[in-house]
């Protein structure tokens, strides 16, 4: 597949059926020895541990869609803050991944140029955090259930930017729970796009949501545009694309395209997904 200058490719994948073990226990195979056992540290219902399997291959797979490179054979190194980059060298292309409950989502555009000095171990290495340029066209994606039973408004007062929190306490019932996922997701987006913590975003990342789908984002040393989308009922799923350097007018520009797919782990056949975004904007930070 190809991908064109500053588009987006959102991969869907999960929500269905169940995965078989031994379909599991196939898919696992590409991943490396670093990749299993973390996948076998994972805590808690063992749907977890499966969860993360067949996310990390769903990375694989989708990432060999646009590179000739065997599921097996990609290779990724660590930002400061954990956040993965591919270590294979020649390849120019940035991702992100979120799982939750059995769904993943994972986004792939065009990258920068590869490092030189990429790892090439089957472990995961830890590079240096990346310079504001080196981050430019990142792509972050957030997936997340609107689950009722969080005391999501504790987490708001708490954590949340008290514009955010006023916006919340005007609304009530499902209408203030969905507004809360929408700015978690949003937040956490742009925190992975950036290569930052998602606790540095919850307060210092600001989001403003209008009903007429527009919205505006403000997140210090990030800029670039985000997307909001309802890829299922009580769900919601939001990316930020950081904008490509240099760019002193990218406010400009035409944000990138946005396509999303329907893909189950390891499968070559692909759907469109038929989502539209609710809500889209700017992300406007002070540029470091």
């Amino acid at each position: 597949m190809r991908l064109g200058a500053g588009e987006v490719h959102v991969w869907l994948g999960g929500g269905g059926a169940p995965v078989a073990a031994g379909e599991i226990e196939r898919l696992g195979g590409c991943l490396s020895t670093g990749e299993r056992e973390r996948c076998g540290r994972i805590r808690g219902a063992r749907g977890r541990r499966e969860g993360a399997v067949l996310a990390r291959a769903m990375v694989r797979h989708t990432l060999s869609r646009y590179a000739a490179v065997a599921p097996a054979d990609w290779r990724f190194s660590a930002g400061k803050h954990g956040r993965p980059a591919i270590a294979n060298p020649g390849i120019a292309l940035d991702f992100n991944l979120s799982h939750c409950r059995g769904r993943i989502a994972c986004a792939v555009t065009a990258g920068p140029p590869p490092r030189p000095e990429a790892a090439q171990s089957d472990r995961a290495a830890v590079q240096p955090d990346c310079a504001a340029r080196d981050r430019a066209g990142a792509v972050g994606i957030d997936l997340e259930y609107c689950d009722p039973a969080r005391r999501y408004m504790r987490l708001a007062r708490r954590y949340f930017h008290p514009q955010e929190r006023r916006a919340l306490e005007r609304l009530a019932g499902d209408e203030q729970r969905e507004h809360f996922y929408a700015l978690w997701t949003l937040k956490e987006a742009a925190a992975k796009a950036k290569g930052g913590t998602l606790s540095a975003a919850l307060g210092g990342a600001c989001f403003a949501l209008d009903e007429d789908g527009g919205g505006e984002g403000r997140m210090p040393g990030a800029q670039g545009h985000f997307w909001l989308f309802e890829p299922a009922p009580n769900w919601r799923l939001a990316l930020a694309r950081l904008a490509p350097a240099p760019a002193p007018n990218w406010r400009l520009a035409a944000p990138p395209k946005i396509t999303l797919f329907h893909a189950n782990p390891g499968c070559p056949e692909f759907t469109l997904a038929e989502c539209l975004p609710r809500n889209q904007g700017l992300l406007q930070g002070d540029g470091r």
